[in-house]
């Protein structure tokens, strides 16, 4: 399972409880990590090409295993790349999209992406692996 907040001192129902992660591009979903096990990765053309949005839902940690997106201002989505030499996360500051993201591939390569909720000053969940990001070349039009 993720890293959960465990904060005694605040209420329970304001943290977000995730088990895992699912990515969606154009309403498809590309990848998937729930607990440890990943299917999918995500892809993207090189050459600075920002690729479509990429709406993240967390697994919710319970039998049910809903999607969800924590709601509030005290809630946001933390990504860090590990080599933004390849690949790039770009964000608007659109409160709309506020669990969207953009990457920029620059470089094909391979690197990868770990995502957090973060809560007010801490993360709720974090990713426990990295999800691949295969950046591929540039398609000619």
């Amino acid at each position: 399972m993720g890293i959960s907040c465990s904060n005694e001192e605040s209420e329970h129902s304001h943290h977000a409880e995730a088990r895992g992660v699912a990515l969606f591009m154009n309403d498809v979903e590309i990848a998937r990590l729930d607990s440890t096990i990943l299917t999918g990765q995500i892809s993207v053309p090189a050459n600075n090409q920002i690729s479509d949005p990429i709406e993240v839902k967390f697994i919710a940690d319970d039998d049910e295993r809903d999607l969800f997106q924590p709601q509030g201002e005290d809630h946001w989505l933390k990504t860090t790349v590990t080599d933004t030499l390849i690949a790039s996360v770009y964000r608007n500051n659109d409160p709309e999209t506020k669990w969207t993201f953009h990457l920029i591939g620059k470089t094909v390569d391979t690197t990868d992406i770990l995502i957090q909720i973060f809560h007010v000053d801490h993360p709720d969940y974090t990713t426990p692996v990295k999800i691949p990001i295969v950046v591929v070349p540039p398609t000619v039009k």
